[in-house]
């Protein structure tokens, strides 16, 4: 047997319940498919497969392997050792994202696995079913060729998961530390608001003499999320906005944003700070706004999907999903702020309906003639944890469509999805809920008790027309057609808080600004190289170089320059650590480490001398310089393989 090479702490791969044949079998497909990067004939490295019986498994330790091989058979399930050890399989896979189990059944049927075994064969299979994408009647050749492209995408598949924590952890603390810093300025605000002009009408500029920059920023800061607000309602609804009687929440935060948000602007002219600081608080409130904003959108990603949390077959909804699954209003405190327009799919139906399957591959052929993104459960790989990629591809759905038909409203997965993406919507304004249903589906009634709670919740609302409402058709492949030209990549925008033709400019003008970065950019892995001779000829007294542009002013422009390339250089270097397979073919080096380090070494460097007013809109240019960065590495990925698309 050729031994597998070692890759970041893996220890091998185990075959379990195989004869010697059928072993032999698997390891024939994976010495003769694997590439030879992965292959290695040292002695001293761990064996491939170790073949080993059933009742040979008590003391083994599943986080020990790489991945696991399975097969399943009537007398094995009744193996004590066996069945606990494949438990342990299983919640591995629920934990790693770099751990597989490969489960063969072999010719045997499933129901006929169900019904040889005992209660805790039983708890197993239902376990199984409920975590791992199970290769049902498959050969060893099958889970072989299955393990060789697992092999392959090993170290992709960890760096991806790195990333996603990495991503979904950083926007999430980002998001509450917006939150933050935004409660504070506007709780400043209103107490400036209520200090100035009742507790002491005779405060003028020499008051703030020292504070005027500070509380000029302060309250720009704290109106920002005010304004939107306002924006969202009167844009939407006039300057009588007497369809939102229905939402209590809506009116208040309209009536409080219309009176706070100008006064918050007033304190700045009430002790003449300066206007430049009021335009830098500005700018930074719109950076907090879509830093918070992504906080929800990642935590939205961390939902989890489960039986366990879904309400009971009789029960009601929770009043938070039930909202959302009627006729509700876009929630302007927590929707994008600008619309998303990259379509992503998620397409929901039950396994066991064959209309489902059949109405899910005619809307598959529809949404790949247009090119939009989508997604369903046969695109999960064998052996691993589908419960974890229902979260992940629901998680970053901006459509849900959930395919419904007799079987799908009564089964308990369709319904967990379902609540996920109310769930989902209610936390970031995201997906857009549409359900298909099958012609000739009775409504929902007090006699079909049956029904999960989602659907009755869903399908039973009045379809009153609101911005978020979900959308119930019947199935036809012309709703199908209709549906799929409506998220073609270059046609589709979600919801979103600021109105369709106030973004359209905005985005615009963000994708001049991006370019304009990234032509500065272009050589930022050289200039952060170049940047360590700078500090070291500047430390030695050879080249004062901040006191030199401090002395013919220009310094403030380099802190600007410098942090906007930082920035860019430093989401690149990421791209170059993460994202990317084989770095020289994607055109991003791993140089852009240094050069991050070197440039951003050299912005702080040159910032000890800057002025406040420099470093606000220092700090604004590194946020705008790695933005402009993802933005190119998640355009990258949408047509480089070499890219993990995230």
């Amino acid at each position: 047997m050729a031994p597998l090479k070692k890759i970041d702490g893996a220890t091998g791969i185990l075959v379990a319940g195989m004869s010697e044949v059928a072993c032999q079998t698997l390891l024939d497909v994976v010495v003769a498919e694997v590439s030879s990067a992965c292959v290695s004939v040292d002695a001293d490295r761990v064996v491939f497969g170790r073949r080993a019986e059933p009742g040979d498994l008590k003391m083994r330790d599943p986080d020990s392997f790489i991945a696991v091989v399975a097969m399943l058979e009537g007398p094995d399930l009744c193996v004590p050792d066996y069945v606990e050890f494949l438990l342990h399989c299983a919640s591995c896979v629920a934990r790693r994202d770099d751990f597989r189990l490969y489960v063969i059944t072999g010719g045997t049927e499933w129901r006929d696995l169900k019904a040889a075994g005992n209660s805790d064969a039983s708890k197993l299979l239902q376990q199984l079913e409920d975590t791992v994408q199970i290769l049902k009647n498959a050969d060893p050749a099958a889970a072989g060729r299955d393990l060789c492209a697992f092999l392959e995408e090993l170290e992709h598949i960890r760096r991806m998961s790195t990333w996603r924590r990495l991503r979904l952890g950083f926007d999430d603390v980002a998001g509450r530390g917006a939150s933050g810093v935004q409660a504070i300025s506007a709780i400043t605000a209103i107490g400036l608001i209520f200090w100035l002009p009742v507790w002491d009408p005779r405060a003028s500029l020499g008051d703030f003499s020292r504070w005027e920059d500070v509380v000029a920023f302060v309250c720009a800061i704290g109106a920002l999320p005010f304004l939107v607000v306002t924006l969202y309602v009167f844009s939407r609804h006039g300057f009588f906005p007497i369809r939102i009687w229905r939402d209590p929440g809506l009116i208040v935060g309209a009536s409080l944003s219309s009176f706070l948000g100008p006064h918050m602007l007033g304190v700045p002219v009430r002790i003449d700070a300066p206007a430049r600081f009021v335009v830098l608080g500005l700018v930074w409130g719109v950076l907090l706004e879509i830093a918070r904003r992504r906080g929800y959108t990642a935590r939205r990603e961390m939902l989890p999907i489960s039986l366990e949390g879904t309400a009971e077959l009789h029960g009601r909804l929770s009043p938070h999903l039930r909202r959302q699954a009627g006729a509700t209003w876009l929630d302007p405190w927590r929707s994008p702020l600008l619309p998303v327009t990259t379509s992503r799919v998620f397409i929901s139906y039950a396994r066991a309906s064959d209309w489902g399957r059949k109405a899910a591959e005619v809307l598959e052929a529809e949404l790949s003639q247009v090119g939009a993104l989508f997604f369903r459960d046969t695109d999960i790989a064998p052996g691993g944890s589908w419960r974890r990629e229902l979260n992940a591809n629901l998680g970053r759905a901006t459509v849900f469509i959930a395919l419904a038909d007799s079987r799908a409203v009564q089964r308990g997965w369709p319904a967990a999805e379902m609540e996920a993406a109310l769930a989902g919507r209610a936390e970031a304004g995201v997906p857009e809920v549409i359900v298909l249903i099958e012609p000739g589906l009775d409504g929902p009634d007090v006699e079909r008790w049956s029904w999960r709670p989602a659907f009755r919740a869903v399908l039973e609302q009045q379809r009153e027309v609101a911005e978020t409402t979900p959308h119930v058709m019947e199935f036809q492949p012309a709703v199908a057609r209709a549906i799929a030209y409506r998220l073609h990549p270059s046609a589709y925008s979600s919801p979103a808080t600021v109105p369709s033709a106030l973004a359209r400019p905005l985005s615009a003008l963000w994708r001049l600004l991006s370019a304009m970065v990234q032509m500065l950019s272009a050589f930022g892995a050289m200039l952060g190289h170049l940047a360590f001779v700078v500090l070291a000829l500047d430390f030695l007294g050879v080249l004062p170089a901040r006191m030199w542009l401090s002395k013919v002013g220009w310094l403030g422009a380099a802190v600007i320059l410098l942090s906007a390339i930082s920035g860019h250089t430093a989401r690149l270097a990421l791209a170059a650590r993460f994202q990317v397979r084989h770095v020289r073919q994607a055109g991003i080096t791993a140089a852009n480490r240094d050069g991050a380090v070197g440039l951003l070494t050299l912005t702080i460097w040159f910032m000890m001398s800057a002025e406040l007013f420099v470093l606000g809109w220092a700090g604004v240019l590194l946020v705008v310089g790695f933005a402009a960065a993802d933005e190119f590495c998640r355009a990258r990925a949408a047509s480089d393989p070499d890219f993990i698309a995230t």
